[in-house]
């Protein structure tokens, strides 16, 4: 006759099937699904890169980078080398912003006021946050071939209403929100 305390790989095996994930398992299979996206990501599909957001100019903090698109699109997200300004700290990094008006399309400025095609796009601040006035990029005329307007998400931005266009030879490729 069989001891009904002894415990049976059956009996484990039933227990475990039926409780439910805790915190701990969770997290392990969050961390293993960031692990197996960023194998497939960095080392068999190199087209794609991680773009984290530390300057909170765009309304995400990590964005996939598709290298292998070099033709944003019109309020979508995309990635360039800040090439604008030569002896800006800056310059040579990537920046991630949102596609505000294309080539083609009439961009004007009133004041700090930016409009593309007459629909608003933003203001230019006039101070820095460390209290520095700020230029502004001033442009009434349509968007010559092979350039960008890129734009920010909030105030504090560093984007083409300061420093102007992008050109498409800068252009990484389009970004994806992820968080």
């Amino acid at each position: 006759m069989r001891d009904s305390s002894r415990i049976s790989l059956t009996n484990i095996r039933d227990k475990f099937r039926k409780r439910k994930a805790g915190r701990t398992e969770k997290a392990a299979a969050a961390i293993l699904s960031v692990l197996l996206i960023s194998l497939i990501v960095f080392w068999i599909q190199p087209r794609y890169r991680f773009a984290v957001q530390t300057d909170y100019s765009v309304n995400f903090l990590v964005g996939m980078i598709d290298k292998g698109n070099h033709s944003p699109v019109k309020g979508e997200y995309f990635a360039f080398r800040f090439l604008s300004v030569p002896n800006e700290p800056r310059y040579g990094r990537s920046f991630v912003k949102r596609l505000g008006c294309v080539e083609g399309e009439y961009l004007e400025n009133i004041g700090r006021q930016f409009y593309c095609n007459g629909e608003y796009l933003g203001a230019a601040k006039e101070i820095s946050r460390e209290g520095k006035p700020l230029g502004i990029f001033e442009y009434k005329g349509i968007i010559p071939k092979g350039r960008y307007f890129a734009i920010g998400e909030t105030i504090d931005s560093y984007d083409s209403k300061f420093w102007g266009f992008v050109r498409s030879e800068w252009v990484i490729g389009t970004v994806f929100k992820v968080i």
